[in-house]
């Protein structure tokens, strides 16, 4: 996780002497010099998942409860029943040593961070995870020199053991768990799937998880075609759609009307089903503006569409359209867009090359007011996917 920069960052500022350590350099080097394959990666991949948590990543307007409540709950869960002697002993430990300071600095300032992160966002529980070693090593000395705290801490302490235990048992054995979870049917939820995909490879839409729960427990091919309603994966990068192209699919959907199968799961939604004889998509498509932020009283744009696929697509393929966002990034409508292409009588973008247009930006037809849009692309009368950054509209 990046927020690993906040480890650097706050042992950082408990000693500003480690500027000048040698040491504390050659550490940093070798850190970055780990995070090697990572950059590169970022760099091959346009910085996808920077970019995302940065300024695509949807929000949602101010709650208490989902976001700083959420944050206090977190921290409680992460000690479990040892929590208030655990935050106890944080609260007593003074610095007396650099070693000390630093482990204080770094458990602070990271809750620090993401209290004040609560009013903005939700502060995933795995973020926060990170002040666990500090903190236990901080616990751990307080309670050799406390009896109450050591006794107490050594109590509640094989108790979240037992728990612990228990629910992991049970979240694979269904039986023994209190409640319906998301980790339980899922391989017989599968399993019925594959009987009616057979061998034939089997496209999820909109859902990474189905498509890599489906991949292991059944060994065979599939697919998440991630559309307007939902976000970029794994499946938008890698190179698992050239699987799945002009092959025959069972295409699994929330969205069909017209449904040959249906697959009732113990949590969430139902899915339905239809085979397609010849399966088609193009969501590597990419769509470029030169500005950032633009009017909706700004009619024409240059539009540059990059195919990098190794054969020509046919214009007569796809329908273009611009997706509305409200000002939290989340969708509202996709309104029906039209593209002139600089070069005339164009018939298809060309293999491996970029191919320009003029965007002609339309109103949105629901009564909002959208505080961002993006430009989307429907293949073969599919939903249509996620083709090109956020833009802000002015």
């Amino acid at each position: 996780k990046y927020h690993a920069v906040l480890v650097i960052l706050f042992v950082l500022l408990s000693n500003l002497k480690l500027v000048f350590n040698k040491y504390a350099w050659i550490a940093l080097v070798v850190a970055l010099l780990c995070y090697t394959p990572h950059f590169l990666w970022l760099v091959e991949n346009e910085f996808v998942s920077i970019r995302y948590h940065l300024f695509e990543r949807p929000n949602a307007p101010y709650d208490f409860n989902k976001y700083t409540l959420g944050f206090l709950v977190n921290l409680v869960a992460i000690f479990g029943l040892t929590f208030p002697f655990i935050y106890y002993s944080l609260i007593r430990t003074r610095s007396k040593n650099l070693f000390t300071k630093a482990l204080l600095y770094l458990t602070y300032g990271v809750l620090i961070f993401f209290f004040i992160s609560s009013f903005n966002r939700r502060v995933q529980t795995q973020w926060i995870i990170v002040i666990s070693i500090p903190v236990a090593i901080l616990a751990f000395n307080y309670m050799i020199a406390n009896v109450t705290v050591r006794k107490w801490i050594y109590r509640l302490g094989l108790t979240n053991i037992v728990i612990l235990l228990f629910l992991r048992v049970g979240l694979i054995y269904e039986p023994l768990f209190p409640i319906i979870y998301e980790s339980h049917g899922n391989k017989d939820y599968m399993g019925q799937i594959q009987s009616s995909a057979g061998d034939n490879p089997v496209v999820f839409e909109n859902s990474y998880r189905d498509a890599s729960m489906y991949a292991f427990y059944t060994g065979k091919t599939s697919y998440s075609l991630n559309n307007v309603n939902y976000r970029p994966n794994q499946y938008s990068i890698d190179d698992s759609e050239k699987e799945v192209q002009n092959k025959k699919v069972l295409y699994v959907s929330s969205y069909l009307t017209t449904r040959e199968f249906t697959f009732p799961r113990i949590v969430g939604d139902t899915q339905y089903a239809n085979f397609i004889d010849d399966f088609e998509s193009y969501r590597k498509l990419r769509c470029y503006i030169g500005k950032e932020k633009i009017s909706l009283n700004d009619v024409d744009h240059p539009l540059k569409i990059y195919n990098p696929y190794n054969k020509n697509i046919q214009l007569d393929k796809l329908r273009f359209a611009t997706s509305f966002l409200n000002g939290s990034k989340q969708f509202n409508e996709v309104v029906p867009t039209s593209l002139l292409p600089w070069e005339k009588d164009l018939q298809h973008l060309k293999s491996k090359d970029t191919t320009y247009f003029t965007l002609k930006l339309p109103k949105p037809e629901k009564d909002i007011s959208p505080a961002y849009f993006r430009i989307v692309i429907s293949e073969n009368e599919l939903r249509y996917g996620l083709n090109s950054a956020i833009f802000k509209l002015n």
